[in-house]
């Protein structure tokens, strides 16, 4: 008798994945106080667009023309 795989809800994979980004973005944040590692801005990049647009998922399209000073205010 197969077993039938684990679902997990829409819900839950994007906590999953917003707790993982969020994550991350601390680690990475903290490691570029002490070393400047241009290969770990990159990555903090990718993470910080990551959550950008997953808070915004409705408009995808906006985080690539967003510019820092707009996202800091």
């Amino acid at each position: 008798m197969a077993r039938e795989p684990c679902e997990c809800t829409v819900t839950q994979d994007l906590q999953i994945f917003r707790r993982y980004l969020l994550n991350n973005i601390q680690e990475l944040s903290h490691q570029l106080r002490d070393q400047r590692n241009p290969q770990d801005w990159i990555l903090l990049a990718k993470f910080v667009m990551s959550r950008l647009i997953l808070f915004n998922k409705r408009r995808r399209a906006e985080v690539r023309e967003l510019r820092v000073n707009e996202y800091l205010s």
